[in-house]
């Protein structure tokens, strides 16, 4: 059996070269964190996006290897997705590394779709 923790918090956002967030700023977001046995096993995080109030950011997401197949990831997304909606947004994007594809695929079951297929020079 699986338990959801929600811990709201306070993070503060810098500039990585204007990709995400513009000057540091501070966001109210949501973590989720699963427990097996009282024994915190994974998590996920987000904040709202600096200029769509529509938006969040998924900027998190792990699940010990142990649980990964058991559901807590899935449990994991569908409580950031019901507070994403509690916030009053109606999109949350993510990034996924493009060779995740166990991650990707429970993000299209969860009814995510790919918007954007980009590469980086670290991809190399």
């Amino acid at each position: 059996m699986y338990s959801i923790c929600v811990r709201d918090h306070i993070m503060i956002a810098h500039s990585f070269n204007g990709a995400v967030f513009g000057p540091a700023q501070r966001l109210h977001g949501a973590t989720f964190v699963v427990e097996a046995g009282s024994i915190p096993r994974g998590l996920v995080a987000g904040v709202p996006d600096t200029t769509d109030a529509a938006v969040v950011w998924l900027m998190a997401m792990w699940v010990h290897p142990e649980l990964r197949g058991s559901g807590a990831a899935r449990l994991l997304v569908e409580a950031f997705m019901a507070w994403a909606r509690a916030v009053g947004a109606d999109r949350i994007r993510l990034a996924v590394i493009a060779d995740n594809a166990r991650a990707i695929g429970l993000y299209e079951k969860l009814g995510f779709r790919v918007t954007v297929k980009n590469s980086t020079a670290n991809d190399a």
